[in-house]
This record gives C-alpha cells, sequence and structure tokens, in this order.
C-alpha cells in the first residue's frame, strides 16, 4: 500500500462529516440563541478545513503510537508508513493559519487542540493513557 494510500486509512476520514458536525451545531446554535443573521458563513468553511486537518494530524499522531493491528472505529487497520509522526505535525501546524482566516478565535482553538493533540500521542508524554490526562484531552478537544 502507497503512502498517500494508507494515510488517507489513517486518517479515518469516514470519521470527518461526523467531526465537522461539532463546529457546525456550534455556529447554528450561536446564531439561533442570540437571533443572530446569518453571517460569518465563509469563515465557517475555513474552519471545516482546519478541523480536518487537525482531525488527521491527530489520527496520524495516534497511529504512529499505537500500531493499531485490530478493529479500528469508523475504519480498517493498516500499517503506519515512515514519516507518519511528521505529517501529523505538518497537519496539525496546518490547521492553526487555516482557522485563523476564519477567525482568529478559530485559530487560538485550533492551536489548543494541536497542542492537546499532541500531548494525547507524542510518546514521551502519551496522555492517551493516563487516566487524567487522556479524559481532559478528550472533553477539552472535544466540548
Amino acid at each position: 500500500m502507497s503512502r498517500p494510500v494508507a494515510w488517507w486509512h489513517l486518517a479515518r476520514p469516514r470519521m470527518v462529516p461526523f467531526l465537522l458536525l461539532l463546529p457546525f451545531f456550534g455556529f447554528a446554535f450561536a446564531h439561533w440563541d442570540r437571533a443572530l443573521e446569518m453571517r460569518g458563513g465563509d469563515g465557517l468553511l475555513w474552519v471545516f478545513a482546519a478541523w480536518t486537518l487537525l482531525n488527521a494530524g491527530t489520527m496520524w499522531l495516534n497511529a504512529e503510537l499505537d500500531r493499531d493491528e485490530g478493529d479500528v472505529l469508523l475504519g480498517r487497520a493498516v500499517p503506519v508508513p515512515t514519516g507518519t509522526a511528521s505529517a501529523g505535525y505538518v497537519a496539525l501546524l496546518a490547521c492553526v493559519p487555516v482557522a485563523w482566516v476564519g477567525s482568529p478565535l478559530s485559530g487560538a482553538a485550533a492551536a489548543v487542540c494541536a497542542v492537546l493533540a499532541v500531548f494525547y500521542s507524542h510518546p514521551a508524554l502519551a496522555w492517551k493513557g493516563h487516566p487524567v490526562g487522556g479524559p481532559f484531552v478528550n472533553v477539552v478537544g472535544y466540548g
């Protein structure tokens, strides 16, 4: 399997539509809750692109750490090619300026989530396996 094809599978593209519902519903709720006229829709597209990069980077770092061989949620186990961690860091770095184009607040949120992704899956930290760190990252990152 080629490296790009493996990275595609490791990014779990079937998860992306569900993931993008989070910023969409946040955007929609904020407009509804404050009775705002629709504004910032073009910025939302940048946020969607950034969150897609953030997801891919997070999944790639996690794949590098776990090396899954069994069942994988919304995906399948594939061999992790060399350079996967580097690709993950590039995607995480890229998500911040892409989100920033959407809005500075979105850029700041993306930066926080990118740092959390590193804490969660970097081999030296691996908060994923920590009884407090893992849940903290999931609550803050998705919350």
